[in-house]
């Protein structure tokens, strides 16, 4: 629990910065309340699905599927954020 506390805590500092960074100021408003909808929507339709998951196969099912979702969508979002931290040099602006 301790240690998805501390990713918590870095996940919301990355995901929020990368947030403001990229998005034009005009617009920072709208793609916040877009990322909050899907967030939040998004734990919503997971609570249901790890409720499901639970009752029909037993308590530990949607920790094994958690697992492995986390796993296969490591990958193509590490490289993605590779790529996008490749757009930004040392002063934190765009090229």
């Amino acid at each position: 629990m301790a240690f998805f506390g501390v990713h918590a805590v870095v996940w919301g500092t990355a995901a929020t910065t990368a947030r403001q960074r990229l998005a034009p100021p005009h617009l920072l408003g709208r793609v916040t309340s877009a990322y909050r909808l899907a967030d939040l929507g998004g734990a919503a339709l997971g609570a249901l699905a790890g409720g499901l998951l639970a009752r029909t196969f037993g308590l530990l099912t949607p920790f094994w599927v958690a697992c492995a979702a986390v796993a296969l969508l490591s990958m193509p979002t590490w490289s993605a954020l590779r790529h996008t931290a490749r757009h930004f040099d040392g002063s934190g602006s765009r090229p």
